[in-house]
C-alpha cells in the first residue's frame, strides 16, 4: 500500500473521534491535524489522500467502538448519503466549500468536512 495513502488513512482515523448527542443537538469534535489554512496548502493529490482517509475513517468508526444511530446494524446518516459518489466528487465538494468560506479557514478540517457534507446529505439529528 502506498505510504502516503496509509498515512492519510491513519490521520483520518485519529481525526475521527467525535461524540454526538443528537437529542440535545450538541457535538464534541476533537482537534485534528489540519485546519483549513493547512488544507489549502496541500497539493491536489495530498488533499485527495487526506479526504479518502477521512472518509474511510468514518466508515471504520464502528470498528473502534463509535456507536451508530440506534442499533448496531443501522446505517449512519453518512453511510446512507448517496450524494457523494466517489472520492473525486468528495474532494470537489470540500474544495469548493473551503474556497467559498475563507471565514472558516481557521477551523479544524474535522469540522470543515462536516459543514458541506451535512447539507448535501440531508443530515437530520435525532
Amino acid at each position: 500500500m502506498n505510504r502516503a495513502i496509509l498515512a492519510t488513512f491513519i490521520i483520518g482515523l485519529v481525526c475521527l473521534p467525535a461524540t454526538v448527542n443528537a437529542q440535545e443537538g450538541t457535538a464534541k469534535v476533537f482537534v485534528g491535524f489540519l485546519d483549513g489554512n493547512e488544507y489549502r496548502n496541500l497539493t491536489d493529490r495530498e488533499k485527495h489522500s487526506y479526504l479518502m482517509g477521512f472518509h474511510d475513517g468514518l466508515m471504520a468508526a464502528p470498528l473502534f467502538g463509535f456507536e451508530r444511530e440506534g442499533d448496531a446494524m443501522s446505517e449512519t446518516w453518512y453511510e446512507r448519503c448517496k450524494a457523494v459518489g466517489n472520492s473525486g466528487q468528495l474532494q470537489a465538494i470540500i474544495d469548493r466549500y473551503v474556497d467559498e468560506h475563507p471565514e472558516n479557514w481557521h477551523y479544524q478540517m474535522t469540522s470543515i468536512f462536516f459543514m458541506p457534507v451535512k447539507d448535501i446529505c440531508d443530515f437530520e439529528p435525532g
